[in-house]
């Protein structure tokens, strides 16, 4: 799923948007179709944002053959089966080792339920979105890419400058995360270093890789996170089996509420981790745009959320019938002998029990699949931003660099201070999972509809009012469990944050 995207899209933007040097009409019509065709596949993480917008074609520019399915341009080759199939690989993420824990949190029933609420959500409002693409495109008889083309078109140049703000905040989260559970898993397979020496080790790598602006090597290992996906769930269900046999297990007691509050945070909280999980919002322009029947798109998405829905039952399911109430939020620092994991139910480093060749499988295919993650969002987001910049003024050398290792720094930063994995990814999902799945299909459906007075029926209004009720809901909500759940998690370790004095431990 991975492709040259990020390093296509640099090109575009270092090539200029002139004409030629006979200033013919025709060797100018062939410039700006170069600059706006993108490559013939994007990736999940390319795909979200390309940084300046594409050139836009007047109407003079319709004949050079990039309309869109009924408006007689030639089409993308992807496949409805192709597309679903890199939905999946884009949504099955590093989220499914909290699974275990979410299930843990709300129960079997209550948690089956959630996560196929979730998913009934996400591909309600993928639906939405795709039906507003497509209207847009048969509109201006071309095609469009990212998501924040879409913004220039629904809400002009402040929305789209405010879907890039939100998509590249989005990133740099991300890329805390990822340090945060490549330090955990590197302590878990090697715990002769902490934790911290850990990042601190993982940020000196990835430190100068953010300079390097050429990673088509690693662009075209796509196959380490197909093959991630699938050891994710073999694994967690083989540790599962393993689990039942230790004798500190914890029983998967359902648990009990005693206020109302309580529950709705916990739905609420776990419910934007679920939605985050499903969610490919950010690709969809491209990838139905890549779709040689773009009219399939929905056919696509609900096989896709089929798919990750029957993967991410599995892993909740059978890691909490396994592991138990007491399942870690990364359900790897679980898969140890008794008593446990380091670090985890008070068993300290000379205390902790051998690692698990399911652990082992686990946390390598995480490392595996991060490392070639991490480059490839440093490098889109970068690019994003100097995009920014006018071709014969780009961006200094100084701030470029400044902006380069202050976001590998800062998120380095993050993981040293904040060793909690699913803590992090219920903030993310909470304060900017629910922005980018939520109210962006909504709104760019909305405007839409409104642009080009579109029919909306009663049913839909209502559906539609509904779902913007549980977006609101899950954005406040869900973002007050996770801050609450994260000052939880401090008081109960409190030297996994004081790096001064614990720095080492």
């Amino acid at each position: 799923v991975r492709s040259h995207a990020c390093a296509r899209a640099h090109a575009m933007v270092d090539g200029g948007s002139g004409g030629s040097g006979d200033g013919s009409p025709a060797a100018s019509t062939e410039v700006v179709a170069q600059q706006t065709l993108p490559p013939p596949m994007l990736s999940g993480v390319a795909a979200k944002v390309f940084g300046r917008p594409y050139a836009r074609l007047s109407d003079d520019h319709q004949d050079i053959g990039i309309g869109v399915g009924a408006v007689g341009g030639k089409a993308g080759g992807s496949s409805m089966r192709a597309t679903a199939a890199k939905l999946v690989t884009v949504m099955l993420g590093a989220s499914v080792l909290g699974y275990p824990l979410l299930f843990s949190r709300t129960g079997l029933l209550m948690g089956s339920l959630l996560l196929l609420f979730s998913c009934g959500l996400s591909l309600y409002l993928c639906g939405l979105l795709g039906d507003a693409i497509g209207q847009v495109q048969q509109r201006l008889h071309r095609k469009l890419f990212t998501l924040d083309e879409m913004a220039l078109e629904c809400f002009g140049e402040r929305g789209q400058s405010w879907v890039r703000c939100l998509v590249r905040t989005f990133f740099v989260a991300k890329t805390c995360l990822y340090l945060v559970l490549i330090g955990q898993n590197l302590t878990y397979l090697l715990p002769f270093w902490p934790y911290r020496a850990w990042v601190l080790s993982v940020t000196g790598l990835v430190l100068p890789v953010a300079f390097v602006r050429d990673l088509s090597v690693l662009e075209r290992m796509s196959c380490v996170g197909v093959v991630a996906s699938v050891l994710y769930g073999v694994c967690i269900v083989t540790g599962s089996f393993q689990a039942l046999g230790q004798p500190s297990r914890h029983l998967e007691i359902p648990p009990s509420f005693e206020t109302v509050t309580q529950f709705l945070g916990v739905f609420f909280s776990a419910m934007t981790i679920m939605a985050f999980g499903f969610g490919p919002v950010d690709i969809l322009t491209s990838m139905r745009s890549e779709m040689s029947e773009p009219a399939l798109l929905r056919r696509s998405l609900v096989w896709a959320h089929g798919a990750a829905l029957l993967v991410y039952w599995v892993a909740g399911a059978f890691g909490f019938w396994g592991f138990g109430a007491g399942v870690a939020g990364n359900v790897n620092l679980s898969m140890c002998d008794d008593p446990g994991c380091p670090g985890q139910h008070g068993v300290t480093t000379e205390e902790g029990g051998s690692n698990w060749i399911s652990g082992v499988a686990l946390a390598i295919a995480v490392i595996a699949n991060l490392a070639v993650t991490v480059p490839l969002i440093l490098n889109c987001l970068f690019k994003s931003v100097e995009a920014d910049y006018p071709a014969d003024k780009p961006m200094k050398r100084w701030p470029n660099a400044l902006m380069r290792a202050g976001t590998v720094l800062f998120s380095s930063a993050v993981g040293l201070c904040l060793p909690f994995f699913i803590h992090i990814v219920a903030i993310i999902s909470s304060a900017l999972g629910v922005p980018i799945i939520f109210f962006l299909p909504l709104m760019i459906s909305w405007k839409v509809g409104s642009l080009y007075d579109l029919p909306r029926g009663p049913g839909k209004l209502a559906i539609d009012a509904g779902v913007l009720l549980v977006g609101l809901l899950a954005l406040c909500v869900g973002l007050s469990e996770a801050m609450s759940d994260l000052m939880a998690a401090i008081r109960e370790q409190p030297q996994a944050v004081d790096i001064f004095s614990n720095f080492w431990q």
